[in-house]
């Protein structure tokens, strides 16, 4: 047994592609019936509208950038793995302010590494204050 799992590998390199700039490869980590909080905003459903909630946060930065500080992971009967992570984000205003929060990720990775349910929760209002 490794150190990183392949739930881990799975969320890390997400959160990697989003910090490139690659988001529609990231997006295609998610199902297609994907549930995703943001934040405190009621869940939504889809992938489609999924990218465009974190499309327009992330059409407000120049460069993000995840960092994993804690790791916990469940193991499935379904052979997927629940995954919650504690990561600090930077976010490169377009305003040219940086901001960097705390953050919670949770995330439900099937066995054939696609996420089904993820919630982000973290205090946006700095990041959406824009570069005020």
């Amino acid at each position: 047994m490794t150190d990183t799992s392949a739930a881990r590998s799975q969320v890390e390199k997400f959160m990697r592609l989003v910090d490139s700039g690659q988001f529609d490869e990231a997006m295609s980590f998610m199902a297609d019936d994907i549930r995703f909080t943001f934040g405190n905003q009621e869940p939504i459903t889809g992938r489609d509208t999924a990218a465009a909630a974190l499309g327009s946060v992330l059409a407000q930065c120049e460069k993000i950038e995840h960092s994993v500080v804690t790791w916990f992971e469940s193991a499935k009967d379904d052979g997927g793995t629940d995954t919650l992570a504690e990561v600090r984000v930077t976010y490169h205003l377009k305003g040219g302010r940086v901001v960097s929060i705390p953050a919670c990720l949770f995330t439900s990775v099937t066995s054939d590494g696609r996420f089904t349910e993820q919630r982000l929760y973290a205090d946006m209002a700095p990041v959406l204050a824009g570069g005020e």
